[in-house]
This record gives structure tokens, sequence and C-alpha cells, in this order.
């Protein structure tokens, strides 16, 4: 059996196991619950492809309709006031990050050396764009693992490894037109990554890993333990300062799983927070984004009463 054969039958021998994971939650126990864990395993795989398989990290690419969109990319609870944009880069390597400031009400760019799933991921630091933008509304910022001394906005890389970034761009109002268009391109000439049996076997380990980590950390397993852990209609405030987690430190998630029946209404009551950004937006239960392109499905603060 060749390199690539055997990576393949381990890739789909850990999505059967997956699989297997998903079936035992409590919603998979009806035959509809069942579709909808085997629709959830197929958005993984898709996005896995995305996010692990297909990246050069020596030539980035920002990523944005590749990580959420409305009725496509819906799992792991994406926020709808949100523009997500993802790019992978070689931390041996040096880059830039330009563009021309939109209308957004923040935009926050958040390094973090590995992706989802490393079990050495860690969490590097967040910046807040704003202060990188100058008078005439332009971003320029240096990624690398040293930093120039002729450079002001630079944002760390680790070296020897792929870091991630991320980069969210809030719509409090939706009235408001123009995201920030930003351009990922590396500072100096760089080859493009060669894809071969061993790339082939460590990207289909690294798929895996992502998949485990977000259905368990985000996804389904994560939203179905808030209703045993909490019981409904509580809310709860999760841990975002473990590396392992891969979330933002800067950001509060604030989940509760509810139950409402016929002819009832749910009511939420709280001293608003004092926050650049606050939001509440519904999911179901398997960590799917409710369709907030086609129906009112989120509030925020200047949506909010």
């Amino acid at each position: 059996m060749g390199r690539c054969d055997e990576a393949w039958r381990i890739y789909q021998d850990g999505v059967q196991r997956l699989l297997d994971r998903l079936l035992t939650l409590d919603a998979a126990q009806t035959e509809e619950g069942a579709a909808q864990a085997h629709r959830v395993l197929l958005e993984a795989q898709a996005a896995a492809y995305n996010l692990t398989i297909a990246p050069d990290f020596r030539q980035p690419r920002l990523q944005r309709q590749t990580v959420f969109t409305s009725g496509v990319y819906d799992w792991l609870m994406p926020n709808p006031d949100f523009i997500y944009r993802y790019g992978f880069l070689d931390g041996d390597g040096a880059y830039r990050l330009t563009g021309k400031r939109g209308a957004s009400a923040f935009l926050d760019l958040q390094t973090i050396a590995g992706f989802f799933g490393d079990p050495d991921l860690k969490l590097l630091d967040s910046f807040q764009l704003d202060a990188w933008t100058d008078g005439a509304g332009d971003i320029d910022v240096y990624l690398s693992a040293v930093r120039p001394a002729e450079k002001k906005n630079w944002a760390p890389l680790t070296p020897g490894r792929l870091n991630t970034i991320i980069l969210r761009e809030a719509f409090a109002d939706w009235s408001v037109s123009g995201a920030t268009g930003l351009r990922l391109q590396p500072a100096q000439s760089l080859p493009s990554q060669t894809f071969g049996a061993v790339s082939l076997a460590e990207r289909l380990s690294a798929a895996l890993r992502m998949m485990d980590y977000c259905v368990g950390v985000f996804g389904p397993e994560f939203c179905q333990s808030i209703a045993k852990r909490m019981g409904v209609n509580r809310f709860v405030h999760v841990d975002t300062s473990r590396d392992k987690d891969g979330a933002n430190p800067g950001v509060a998630y604030v989940p509760a799983a509810y139950r409402i029946n016929s002819g009832e209404v749910l009511v939420i009551t709280f001293k608003a927070p004092r926050a650049r950004y606050w939001g509440i937006h519904l999911t179901d239960m398997w960590s799917r984004t409710a369709d907030y392109a086609g129906a009112q499905s989120s509030l925020n603060e200047p949506m909010a009463h």
C-alpha cells in the first residue's frame, strides 16, 4: 500500500469514528436527527478541505466565502454581524496585510501558532486594526517572526511552523455598506509549496484534527453539552483564555440552551455590557446558525430595545 493509500485509509477511519460520535448525541436519536449528524459531517469535511488541504502557506490568500457563508457553511455558530477571514502563513516567511478601511464597527486581527486541533496550538495576540489605520483609511501591517526596525505596525509569527490569522469585522448597523478591502501577500518572492504524498498525508491528518476539535469545542458536542451542564434557559460564561480552545481571549462567549413551547416566547433581560460590540444570535443544537439572510435571527445593541 502506498503512502497516499494509507493516509486516505486513516482519514476515512477517522471520519467514521467522528460520525459514530455524532450519532450518539441526544439530538441524533431520531431519523431526522441522524440525517443532521451526517449533514454536519459533510459540512465539516468540506470546510476542512478549504482550511487544511488547499492553502499554500508560502503564497497565502485570505479565505472568506470558504469559511462561513449563510446557507453553505453555517456550523460552529458564526455571528451574523461578522465577516470572517482566515489566512495561513509559513512562520519563517514575512507578509504584508494591506487594504482600505471600511465602515464596520470594528476590525480585529488575531494571530495563532498552529491551527484548530493542533496539540501545541498557541494563542499569540490580538490587534485592533483601527489603531493601525492612517488618516486616509489605509491599513498596512507587517507579519514576521522578527520585527523589522522600520516597521511600526507589526504582528508576530512563530517561526518553524504554520501560523493562522483570523480577521473579524463587525457590522452592528446592517444599513452601513462597505466592508474593509484586505489583501495578504508575501513581503518577498517565495516559491509555491509542492503537494506530494508526504504533504497529503500531513494535511489529511490536520483535517481530522480540525474536524475533531471543531465538533467538540465549538460544534454539536459543545452545544448539546450546554443543555446537560446548565439545563435550559440559563446562560453560562465560557472560559476563552486557554490556548487549547483556540478562541479569542478578548471576547466573552455566553451561550444558553433554550426551550419554548408552542404559544410561548423567550424573554431575555440583562444589563447591556460596556463593550465595543455585543449581540445575541440563534443556532440549532448542531451549532448551525439560523438563516439570518432569510429571517430575523439575531439582535445587536443598535437593533435591540
